[in-house]
């Protein structure tokens, strides 16, 4: 006969399985990842917007704002639907999916149509991830418009962005590192689509901070050629200056002044 030590050894043991199993098939829900800022996915290039209207004595500061139109318009015309989608996920909240094990922000959203957006986030070896899932009103179903990871502390982090909805193959590759707040951010734009002529060019924006004279800058590389057309700016005074081998046949500085005419660089 078993003692009354071993009787309450034996249901102590039991009351042990028992709290071990109820407690892993009610597993937390994890942490729920915060969202990276929403400039890891835009750039600001309303500086250079009218730099289609030249003339002869601005002509290097159009010649800066044309090499930035050219990305402007390709990632306006490419970037405006997941731009529209990952802006208004800031609006909802996340719920947890337990099948899954991801967070997931659902909402509508309108841009020259309607879509449905479904913005999954999850924690996973020490990083987050995400996709974008989207779907259009009439048209294509549950694409991953966009996809990427982020450090948990919302310090860098990259994106992948599929050409379109209806032709979703990797168009768009941004790396982006945050500075002191949300709208402080260097990105890189990359052209990553295979059967692309421009594959591997990329344009650099962000910030310049030890720079007494400029505090914004481009750098846009064009694979084909090896060549870098480097710009940089005061945002507020509108002075700057470009270098680009290519186009002045020199790796000198060539400026312009607060009124966007031609100078000598000091």
């Amino acid at each position: 006969m078993k003692s009354l030590t071993q009787k309450f050894a034996a249901a102590f043991m039991l009351v042990a399985m028992l709290s071990t199993t109820m407690f892993t098939g009610c597993a937390k829900k994890g942490e729920e990842p915060t969202l990276p800022p929403q400039a890891s996915m835009i750039a600001d290039f309303s500086d250079f917007d009218d730099a289609q209207r030249t003339t002869d004595s601005t002509d290097t500061w159009t010649h800066a704002g044309v090499n930035v139109l050219v990305w402007n318009v390709v990632l306006y015309v490419n970037l405006a639907v997941p731009t529209a989608a990952f802006g208004e996920a800031f609006n909802h909240d996340a719920k947890y999916n337990r099948k899954t094990e991801h967070w997931i922000r659902s909402y509508d959203f309108n841009w020259a149509g309607k879509y449905t957006a479904d913005l999954h986030g999850w924690i996973a070896e020490g990083e987050v991830n995400w996709e974008m899932h989207v779907s259009k009103d009439g048209g294509f179903q549950d694409v991953i418009w966009f996809s990427g990871e982020s450090q948990i502390d919302r310090s860098n982090g990259n994106w992948t962005l599929n050409k379109d909805g209806n032709n979703p193959v990797n168009y768009i590759g941004i790396d982006w590192t945050k500075g002191g707040n949300d709208t402080d951010v260097d990105i890189r734009f990359t052209n990553i689509l295979a059967s692309d002529a421009n594959n591997g060019d990329y344009i650099d924006a962000g910030e310049l901070k030890n720079d007494p004279d400029y505090d914004r800058f481009y750098n846009i590389y064009r694979a084909a050629s090896s060549n870098m057309i480097e710009i940089k700016w005061h945002h507020l005074n509108q002075n700057g200056r470009v270098k680009d081998p290519a186009h002045f046949g020199d790796s000198d500085w060539h400026c312009w002044n607060e009124f966007h005419a031609d100078m000598v660089c000091q």
